[in-house]
């Protein structure tokens, strides 16, 4: 054979196999990577013979950049670091360690402070305070991170607990060396490593005394003393670009991995709520800002709060800016509109002076309707006496007592209508002169006959007026706003077949209601709302006066106004308005209310 040719032969044979590359932190010892690592690489390899499994080391002070930059698909970490990973690169669980005996995953390691049995100065957590501590790494979850939450947990700052801090690299055997040694006052170990050491005889059982040992409420669950809660053990994981066909294959290699001989197994843990927690109350690993007082630190402890201020600010900004341009181009619009509008309040002026005098020449023409029926009763008897004195006169048979009480009666008469047509003047001249006390009764009488009397078409009118009711007011008043209710009920039914209005007047409480009710057609919601609406007429031809009048007068007598539907058809006017108590009139006890003469 050509020596070439025996050359050839001695040369590898090339590996064409995906290549599958497994990180594990270097937070783990030698001892987990030859008990746990390289057993399960051997497990996996043997089941997935198509691919070609690579074991890489990467370190956990940086995880997030340590996994990216180097290229793994799978990690093995602590169940601290890959709580990180999964909130910063997306990391899965896959499966997590196990120690035998352990009923439930997520509460599977923890650690114990142990100090020399001879230590008698040394009994609680407390006692530890200022004391000189060793541990392995300080980002050793299992041991270091898991103990300072116990003591976070106790109320203790952590960061300043220990005297002094004294970091080895191996957790066995250099932390119980320098604890047994009297180098450190504390040790920090892992559960179970204790009584490992014990069952071996690395040390003397009793030789290390447990600090803070807490009982596990279930003691067949955990057998191993702690010092601390208990957390999920390592943790195998993919990363973000893992294929899924490769991610299931492994996943089921890990879980149906057989027993063998060790004391530990792949299982799966759900709930790392506990590790997170942890991690909080530290403010290391996602929640080192906590802690950060940099400008960065700050804006990720109080983004929820500056987000929302910042926003309002801009928000403000905003604002201010539209309202500087509102302002600008309304200030070029007021310039005209404050001409127009002046332009429109002369002219609005001017309008309702207008309406001003046609208002108060509608009352007055209202008022002269009623003065005439009341001037012809004192005028009347002015003739009568007059007529009289002069048929005695002619016969010579007047007496001085005749002539004194005719024109004494006379003259009353006179007063009489003389006050009348004062009171029209001073309502013309807008001088309003005081309240005075009236029956309110009468004017109730005076105003259905005066309607009865000028009705132009038949209309029946029933009332039920309560007598003697007295309030304070101007009778002639209080009488055309009556007369202008019943009006309008006249108006309302002269359409209607068997037109009826019904007047009354009663007591209720300390009012008087006076009440006009017609049975004219049904009254619409356009019509009802005009009626409030003291401008507006309800008759094609009206000019809204005599509701106007209505109102006018209600108001200077303190009184209410209300209009509502019947409830078959029509409508009922009603007036409230306070009453007076009466004073005894020995003359209205004998003879009764005065009525009308004519």
């Amino acid at each position: 054979m050509p020596a070439g040719a025996a050359g050839l032969q001695n040369l590898p044979i090339p590996d064409s196999r995906p290549v599958v590359k497994i990180g594990v932190f270097d937070t783990f010892g030698t001892s987990f990577v030859n008990e746990t690592v390289d057993p399960t690489l051997a497990v996996i390899q043997a089941k997935l013979p198509r691919y070609r499994f690579e074991l890489d080391v990467i370190a956990a002070s940086n995880p997030e950049d340590a996994v990216k930059s180097s290229g793994v698909d799978f990690f093995v970490s602590s169940a601290g670091v890959y709580s990180t990973l999964e909130r910063t690169v997306g990391a899965r669980h896959i499966a997590t360690r196990r120690q035998a005996g352990v009923a439930d995953p997520a509460r599977s390691v923890g650690a114990v402070f142990v100090v020399r049995s001879d230590r008698k100065d040394l009994k609680t957590l407390a006692d530890l305070k200022g004391k000189s501590v060793v541990a392995s790494q300080k980002n050793d979850f299992s041991g270091w991170q898991v103990a300072m939450g116990e003591i976070a947990k106790s109320g203790f700052n952590w960061r300043d607990f220990f005297g002094k801090q004294d970091f080895v690299i191996y957790q066995l055997p250099d932390v119980v060396t320098d604890v047994l040694a009297g180098t450190s006052d504390v040790g920090i170990l892992t559960t179970c490593a204790l009584e490992t050491l014990e069952s071996d005889g690395w040390i003397e059982k009793g030789a290390l005394r447990v600090i803070n040992e807490k009982a596990d409420p279930h003691p067949s669950a955990y057998t191993c003393r702690r010092s601390t809660d208990l957390y999920p053990d390592a943790v195998f994981a993919s990363v973000a670009g893992a294929k899924p066909d490769l991610v299931r294959d492994v996943t089921v290699a890990l879980l149906t991995m057989p027993p063998g001989n060790r004391s530990w197994d792949w299982s799966v843990a759900s709930d790392y709520l506990a590790v997170d927690h942890l991690y909080k109350a530290l403010m290391i690993g996602p929640y080192a800002y906590l802690n950060d007082m940099t400008p960065y630190g700050i804006w990720k402890r109080n983004q929820e709060i500056i987000i929302p201020i910042i926003a309002l600010f801009l928000l403000l900004i905003a604002y201010e800016l539209r309202l500087h341009y509102l302002v600008k181009k309304r200030t070029s619009e007021l310039s005209t509109a404050l001409k127009e509008k002046e332009a429109a309040e002369d002219e609005a002026k001017r309008s309702r002076e207008r309406l001003s005098r046609l208002e108060r020449s509608g009352v007055i023409s209202q008022l002269s309707s009623m003065i005439a029926h009341e001037l012809k009763q004192p005028l009347a008897s002015i003739l009568n006496y007059a007529n009289g004195l002069a048929q005695l006169a002619k016969m010579g048979r007047s007496t001085p007592e005749q002539t004194g009480f005719a024109v004494k009666s006379i003259k009353t008469e006179a007063t009489r209508a003389n006050a009348i047509v004062d009171r029209v003047r001073a309502y013309a001249k807008h001088e309003e002169g005081p309240l005075t006390e009236l029956d309110l009764s009468d004017v109730s009488h005076k105003a259905i006959r005066t309607f009865t009397r000028n009705a132009l078409t038949p209309v029946a009118v029933s009332d039920a007026i309560e007598p003697g009711i007295r309030v304070m007011g101007h009778e002639l008043e209080l009488e055309l706003l009556t007369l202008n209710l019943i009006r309008n009920a006249g108006d309302a039914v002269k359409d209607v077949a068997d037109p009826l209005i019904r007047v009354t007047l009663r007591r209720d409480g300390g009012k008087a209601v006076f009440q006009v009710r017609d049975n004219g057609p049904v009254v619409t919601d356009a019509v009802l709302e005009k009626l409030t609406e003291i401008e507006e007429s309800v008759k094609p031809e009206g000019l809204g006066l005599g509701l106007a009048i209505v109102r006018d007068i209600a108001d200077r007598h303190g009184a209410s106004l209300s209009f509502r539907r019947n409830d078959d058809t029509g409508l009922t006017a009603e007036m409230r308005i306070d009453m007076v108590e009466s004073k005894p009139r020995d003359t209205e006890e004998k003879t009764g209310p005065k009525g009308d003469a004519s």
